[in-house]
């Protein structure tokens, strides 16, 4: 059975060729356009519009974010003003894409010419969503289409239709016209046939990396935008000052399993210098005691909510045990015996690596595989690793999205930053810190010969002036 959401119905259909037929006809609405001035205030009144509406229903967004997705309140009623930012700042982004470029080729060996070029869009969208945060990943995708005009159909998470109902009339209410987008929900498996049928020329997705290159594998001679998660790291230099220490666990412990730790830049591994292993593990565990006291999603305290599913807390628990075969001790606080857990809750967890180089050398799948859940890796390393190895072994790991360094010296900063294959790296901040506007995605891991790996470089982008350059190309007018 699939549901298509329509006005403020949700709609069964039976068959699939149904709703690809549907989906062809909103596709064909696609009308190339040149993104000029005028296009641009036209495309930054309808985000205005939908700003204004989204504003107007925040809180019952938030709580449908919370109750459908089992997940903070706190957190949700953050993801709602995010949201309404990314809409903004894609405002600003379109009105700095709407201005033309101007070439002189006056060196041609072709005789002397000069250009002007405008951005221009090259067709519809299909946008695929997480569970994990739906309603401001959906923003990153939308928002840019909705700017440029482009007809679009969603496919949210089952377990949102609540929030995406009240999305599309957020929608209707802001005067976007439902004959140009969709939300549709439909199994997973269901995705790739789909989209044989229809021209979406636009792909952008968020989720997996198995269904994700799986996608771009499949449907090469499309533009195909991933964004496929990562395993987050953080190090701890010498030279850090011992003072900073307990501030900066209470940080990281944060960053490790903030909404159960299901964000691909949730902290995943945590690199201290062994002398101070015990003082740092101490200070985590104190925050992982405090942040099973509050559970609940509906409790405004909580930080590390339940998982999203039985088969999430599968993984991870699988993860943990093939660590603990291989002699790694994991640590979790006790739950209070008096309080009622939610389903699918899984405690902080901390898997204790005093020397990094055992973990190294018996490569367990905690070492590159993205947990997705509320566990961090506590690794001493010692003085006879240097710097130039730990970069090697980042280097060769899906840590690709963005990390940290914690360091005085902005030099060393520096260092890390130049030699290391991540897309941001931070400096005395957590990994999981993230700004809307930034260029945001990560690289895909190619292994070769020796177990060192290659990057084949970014596979998604986004951002507001990133995405809507992704869906769109640039066109030149060249003359005397």
């Amino acid at each position: 059975m699939y549901h298509r959401i329509c006005t403020k119905n949700t709609q069964q259909v039976n068959s699939l060729d149904s709703i690809a037929n549907d989906l062809e006809s909103l596709a064909n609405l696609f009308v190339a356009r040149s993104i000029d001035r005028k296009q641009a205030r036209e495309g930054i009144e309808r985000l205005q519009k939908l700003r204004t509406e989204l504003s107007l229903r925040s809180t019952t967004l938030a709580e449908l974010l919370s109750v459908e997705g089992h997940r903070p309140l706190s957190l949700c009623q953050l993801e709602v003003g995010r949201t309404l930012q990314v809409i903004e700042k894609t405002e600003e982004a379109i009105w700095e894409l709407a201005s033309v470029k101007a070439y002189d080729f006056t060196d041609a060996f072709q005789g002397s010419k000069k250009a002007i070029a405008l951005r221009k869009s090259f067709g519809p969208l299909f946008a695929i969503i997480p569970f994990n945060f739906p309603l401001i990943l959906a923003m990153h995708k939308l928002a840019p289409a909705i700017a440029l005009g482009l007809p679009f159909v969603c496919k949210p998470p089952l377990q949102n239709v609540g929030l995406f109902k009240v999305l599309h009339e957020i929608f209707l209410a802001a005067g976007i016209t439902e004959h140009t987008f969709s939300f549709l929900f439909v199994e997973n498996e269901s995705i790739s046939a789909l989209l044989e049928r229809i021209p979406f020329p636009i792909l952008s997705f968020t989720g997996s990396k198995s269904v994700g290159l799986s996608l771009r594998q499949k449907f090469w001679n499309r533009r195909v935008l991933l964004e496929l998660g990562g395993t987050a790291f953080a190090v701890l230099l010498n030279d850090y000052p011992e003072d900073r220490h307990s501030l900066a666990a209470k940080a990281l412990a944060r960053s490790a399993v903030n909404q159960g730790g299901q964000s691909c830049i949730s902290l995943q591994h945590l690199f201290v210098p062994q002398r101070y292993f015990e003082s740092i593990k101490k200070s985590i565990q104190t925050e992982f005691h405090a942040f099973v006291e509050h559970h609940n999603p509906s409790d405004i305290e909580t930080v590390c909510g339940p998982l999203n599913s039985e088969a999430a807390t599968e993984k991870v628990t699988h993860l943990l045990a093939e660590a603990a075969t291989q002699g790694f001790e994991s640590w979790s606080p006790q739950l209070i015996e008096d309080h009622t857990y939610p389903a699918h809750y899984f405690p902080p967890t901390l898997v204790l690596v005093p020397d990094f180089s055992e973990f190294l050398r018996k490569k367990p799948a905690l070492l590159t595989e993205e947990v997705f859940g509320p566990v961090l890796c506590l690794h001493g390393v010692g003085d006879d690793i240097s710097e130039v190895a730990l970069v090697s072994y980042l280097n060769a790991t899906d840590a690709n999205i963005q990390g940290s360094v914690f360091t005085t010296e902005e030099k060393t900063a520096q260092k890390f930053f130049h030699e290391l294959q991540v897309r941001t790296l931070l400096w005395n901040e957590v990994p999981s810190w993230r700004a809307d506007e930034m260029p945001y995605g990560g690289y895909v891991k190619m292994e070769k010969a020796g177990g060192e790996g290659w990057h084949s470089g970014l596979v998604g982008n986004e951002g507001p002036r990133q995405t809507l350059e992704e869906y769109t190309i640039d066109r030149l007018f060249v003359f005397s």
